[in-house]
Formats: structure tokens, C-alpha cells, sequence
């Protein structure tokens, strides 16, 4: 399957919900419905009823904040309400060194994602998480979003068999699913029984440029924290991506140390009913993707 293209949405090749009549396109970026408040990202008009329940995997701690609380006020703002699970079914920790470490402040959120990340901390969703386990006896959720981070607690949580098999199940009733940065690995991780492979196998994905965690090594280390996932190097997210999801299928992102609009998707890749991003500058692009994929499910 070729990759997504980068400025519009091409609906999966299998739905659980209706086939596609005609290609749908995904509107261009002057012509995106009207953004709320950027200051109060998470403001939504009033409605009905949800549109559905979207599953937010979280470690302990560790999260990246802006990788977190973008899409999260984006699924919100769309009419989705958010369920998040950690193993333990305490509230998560997120990772805000970069809050305060200068040499990490390309990856520090913008203003709205600030504001954001205020506001899903104070939020009752988080303060008040299921376990992996509820959320694996539940089948009430319309999607699933993993974020990535780079805190200690990331080692554990991607590594979790509880949340494999909550990756697993979405997988298999062929629900929406999308990973960003880091998170990605939690997809690469989880094996399909039947195939004995990576439920990525076959797959077109991305995660988090190469190079960037190469700049990381340093900043991490001049912040006074190692870097999780290798303090000198080596276990980059796009080399265990690529191996999972086979030969060609590994989209190469760009490096891009800025927080895109969410127009700009050349870090985002769609593959059937999965979409991938790259870091946490992407989280704009990869969010307004997803809940494309979401509202032509709905629709």
C-alpha cells in the first residue's frame, strides 16, 4: 500500500463500518472548519451526544506532554470523549523536562499546547484513569491513541503485554488506531498470533526522525537525565519500526524541530485503518488526521 498522501485523507481499504462510495478528500487547509479559541484549545460547541469514546494509553510516567495533550484537545474540540488507562489505573506522570530545560526547548509545546496540557492535567479523564486491564474488558471505545515520551516510565509501558493486548483487539476488530513518535513502538511490539509477526508487518509507518533523537543524546545528557532509550545511541524508534513493518513499508519522516500546522502532514502516514507520526512537532498534522479517519467512520 503506498503511503498517505501527505495533504489528504484516503479512507482505509477495510471498514467495519460502511465501504467508501467515492474517494473522500480531505479538505484543503484554507478550507478546515474553524479552529476554537487557540488559547482554549479544548472549548467544544455544544452537542448532543459523543461521537464515540477514544482510548489513551499512557506509562506511569513519562509522556510527552505536547504529544499528549494536543490530540487530546483535538479529540475533544471534534465531540469525542476520552477515556485514558494506565496499568495501574493511577494518573500519569507526563515527562516536563523539557519544560525546563533550555536544551530541550524545541520540543517544549507552544503556547496552545500549554494551554492544553493545563487543561487535560485538571481534567477529570486523567486524574481519573481506568486500568489497561478494565480497558481491555471493555469494547465500548471507538479508537485508540498512543503517544510517545521520553521519561523512564516509556521502557516498561512499551513493553506491557496488558496494553499489547489492548493493541491487539483494536487490531483485530479493525478499529482506529494511531501512534505518534515513540508510541509507535508499542504497535511494532505487539505480535499477531496468527502471523507470528508485528501487527505492523505489511504496514506503511513512521515515527520520530532518526536524527532527531541523534540531537536528543546531547541535550538529554547536558539536562542531566540520560536518554531512555540509549544515553550514547543506538535503539532508534525508525530502525525498530522499519525492521517491524518490513522491507519498503517504512515511510522516512523529515526532520522539522518546529510544531507544524495542522495542514503540514509530510510527517504523517495512513495505512488501512492505522495512522502514524512522527515527534511531537507533528502532533497538529497526525491529530487532524486522525479524526478525519474518525469522522468519515462516523459519517
Amino acid at each position: 500500500m503506498s503511503p498517505l498522501s501527505r495533504s489528504t485523507f484516503t479512507p482505509p481499504r477495510t471498514s467495519a463500518v460502511r465501504p467508501p462510495q467515492a474517494p473522500i478528500i480531505a479538505p484543503k487547509a484554507s478550507a478546515r472548519p474553524p479552529q476554537v479559541d487557540r488559547m482554549d484549545p479544548i472549548r467544544e460547541s455544544p452537542r448532543a451526544a459523543s461521537k464515540g469514546k477514544v482510548l489513551i494509553l499512557l506509562p506511569e510516567n513519562g509522556n510527552d506532554p505536547g504529544e499528549t495533550a494536543i490530540p487530546y484537545a483535538r479529540f475533544k474540540q471534534a465531540g469525542y470523549d476520552v477515556v485514558f488507562a494506565t496499568a495501574s489505573g493511577k494518573a500519569g506522570h507526563p515527562d516536563t523536562l523539557s519544560f525546563r530545560s533550555p536544551l530541550l526547548k524545541a520540543s517544549r509545546p507552544d503556547a496552545e499546547g500549554k494551554a492544553a496540557f493545563a487543561q487535560m492535567m485538571a481534567s477529570k479523564e486523567h486524574q481519573r484513569p481506568v486500568t489497561f486491564a478494565q480497558a481491555l474488558a471493555r469494547n465500548d471505545f471507538a479508537a485508540l491513541y498512543v503517544p510517545g515520551g521520553e521519561g523512564p516510565g516509556m521502557l516498561p509501558f512499551l513493553d506491557d503485554e496488558r496494553a499489547h493486548a489492548i493493541v491487539r483487539k483494536f487490531y483485530a476488530r479493525q478499529l482506529p488506531a494511531a501512534f505518534l513518535c515513540h508510541g509507535g513502538l508499542m504497535a511494532a511490539r505487539t505480535i499477531n498470533p496468527a502471523t507470528g509477526k508485528s501487527v505492523i508487518a505489511g504496514e506503511k509507518v513512521t515515527t520520530i526522525p532518526k536524527n532527531a533523537e541523534r540531537l536528543g543524546i546531547a541535550a538529554f545528557l547536558g539536562s542531566g537525565r540520560p536518554r531512555v532509550y540509549g544515553a550514547l545511541g543506538g535503539n532508534y524508534a525508525a530502525d525498530e519500526m522499519a525492521r517491524a513493518a518490513g522491507n519498503g513499508n517504512f515511510v522516512q519522516p523529515e526532520l522539522g524541530l518546529k510544531f507544524r500546522d495542522p495542514g503540514d502532514r509530510r510527517n504523517v502516514v495512513s495505512s488501512g485503518n492505522q495512522v502514524f507520526g512522527g515527534g511531537p512537532w507533528d502532533a497538529r498534522p497526525f491529530a487532524e488526521q486522525f479524526v478525519e479517519l474518525l469522522e468519515w467512520r462516523h459519517g
